[in-house]
């Protein structure tokens, strides 16, 4: 399902309460981008939210890139989409990555021009590829951007504040801010720095780790559960194998939560990730489920090993049964 998330269904009761609530599209669309509903282009309720927002120019529309807006040099440093090697988190190798593209290391993106943001671009991607980062990727990151004006904010900026405030137990901070607190702004700009910052930390500790790969699936451990989706996510597409999905492993004293996500390619070889961890997980008597792309599953602590070996065949009966199909 990528026509319409929960967002894009609340904005549409919205405005057929009130034609007046159309301000509240900013919001629609960090629900719309959270989910990845954009990837491959918006349809469906999604699409119709756009046009709308469109012929009231709530929304502009404008094209993707690898490079991450505002000052340069912090902005790579502080980069998780794209996560790269020995530049993410790394201010030496951010510097020398904008040294060797000939870009001053106190340039923002908008001081730029046409010949630099090209130039840059292509040492990204040049770095993305030697990290082992597939160019459907990347192609993923360069999908086009939606800009509201009225906040001053693009889409997938909207849905790492919403996300924040809800990864740090401050869902009070975020109702705040559909609302258009500017305190609570505030409050969740702070949050998503430190949330930012995790994900940085725990990426690191991926790498450091390394992943355990198997037939038709990867996996690791993480202690933080809260970020096991998007670590998953990032493993998957910058530092693991892209055409495997991605499974998070979080234990607690009786318990282990499991967190997965797959990419459009993957889905397009007949994965589905949902109904893959709800058979898993029932089979070592646990439960499961979500979306094909991203899903989750609880299971007893102590049967992780049981649990991954009946994913990963049923992972692998998934592509068997659509490539005998094709």
């Amino acid at each position: 399902m990528t026509s319409g998330c929960a967002g894009a269904v609340a904005m549409m009761f919205a405005v057929t309460v009130s034609e007046g609530n159309w301000d509240l599209l900013p919001i629609a669309f960090g629900g719309i981008v959270g989910d990845r509903q954009h990837i491959r282009g918006l349809s469906g309720i999604n699409l119709h939210l756009l046009n709308e927002g469109l012929k009231r120019k709530l929304v502009v529309v404008r094209p993707g890139s690898l490079l991450p807006e505002g000052a340069l040099l912090n902005s790579l440093i502080e980069t998780t989409d794209p996560y790269m090697l020995g530049v993410t988190g790394n201010p030496e190798g951010a510097k020398a990555l904008l040294l060797e593209a000939g870009v001053p290391t106190d340039a923002n993106l908008e001081s730029l021009d046409e010949n630099q943001r090209r130039r840059l671009s292509s040492f990204v991607a040049l770095h993305l590829l030697k990290q082992g980062c597939t160019t459907s990727a990347m192609e993923e990151l360069i999908t086009d951007r939606y800009f509201f004006p009225s906040w001053r904010y693009y889409g997938e900026d909207l849905a790492q504040l919403l996300n924040a405030c809800g990864r740090t137990d401050q869902e009070g901070v975020g109702v705040a801010l559909a609302l258009g607190d500017k305190a609570a702004l505030q409050k969740a700009e702070g949050l998503r720095g430190e949330y930012k910052r995790q994900i940085v930390e725990g990426m690191a500790s991926v790498v450091k780790t390394g992943i355990t790969k198997m037939n038709s699936l990867q996996y690791f451990y993480s202690s933080n559960a809260s970020l096991s989706g998007v670590l998953a996510g990032l493993t998957m597409q910058f530092v693991g194998d892209c055409d495997k999905p991605t499974i998070v492993l979080s234990r607690h004293p009786d318990k282990t939560r499991i967190s997965s996500r797959a990419t459009f390619r993957i889905l397009d070889k007949g994965v589905d990730m949902a109904a893959a961890l709800r058979q898993a997980s029932a089979a070592v008597g646990g439960i499961g489920g979500g979306h094909a792309v991203a899903a989750g599953a609880t299971i007893e602590k102590g049967k992780e090993d049981e649990f991954l070996r009946a994913l990963d065949k049923i992972v692998g009966d998934q592509k068997a049964k659509k490539a005998s199909a094709a």
